[in-house]
């Protein structure tokens, strides 16, 4: 199974943001396509890497960037640019929309419907409207649920900057969350969109 989180306009979009965040696979070495959009890495320096700790590197797709462990495989599809660790289990989603759609929350909590409809032990977390520098309008989606025999976690962060909605999300197995959570903070902090 698939986490179907899309954010799309109307009724399904989760963020509100009316991007793609995709069908998220549980298996972080799920294969896709090149991403459609260019997306490029850059080394971190003083001046671009915007003080990105030791072990991350900034990447930039159509309109966005964000820090990126080093060594994550890079992969992309109509969902979105995906960066899946090589070790397993945890990736992250990055996805844009132009316009973004009408609330973010509201968004979300559409999506959630279906979400728990299709997928076996869904719990959510929290489901809420958060502050994010530049954004008008911004909401966390964190849930749990069971695919494939796995316990996972996710959190999909949506932003709405200057009328384009934008969604960071990122995943673990649940046993993994925790320690997680340094790194995907990072990626969060880091995100800044550029157009």
């Amino acid at each position: 199974g698939t986490a179907g989180v899309l954010l799309s306009g109307g009724g399904s979009d989760p963020s509100g943001t009316g991007t793609a965040v995709g069908s998220p696979r549980a298996s972080a070495s799920a294969s896709a396509t090149e991403a459609a959009s260019p997306v490029s890495s850059q080394a971190p320096s003083a001046a671009s890497d915007g003080g990105l700790p030791s072990g991350f590197r900034r990447v930039s797709g159509e309109g966005w960037s964000l820090a990126v462990p080093d060594g994550w495989r890079q992969s992309g599809d109509s969902s979105g640019t995906r960066f899946s660790d090589p070790a397993g289990g945890r990736y992250l989603l990055v996805a844009r929309r132009d316009p973004a759609g009408p609330s973010a929350v509201g968004a979300w909590r559409d999506q959630e419907k279906a979400f728990r409809k299709s997928h076996e032990g869904y719990e959510r977390v929290r489901l809420e409207t958060i502050s994010q520098p530049g954004a008008s309008d911004a909401a966390d989606w964190e849930f749990r649920y069971a695919d494939g025999g796995a316990q996972l976690h996710a959190l999909d962060r949506a932003r709405v900057v200057d009328g384009v909605g934008y969604a960071v999300f990122v995943q673990s197995r649940d046993s993994e969350w925790a320690a997680s959570q340094a790194l995907f903070d990072q990626v969060q902090q880091s995100f800044r969109a550029e157009g």
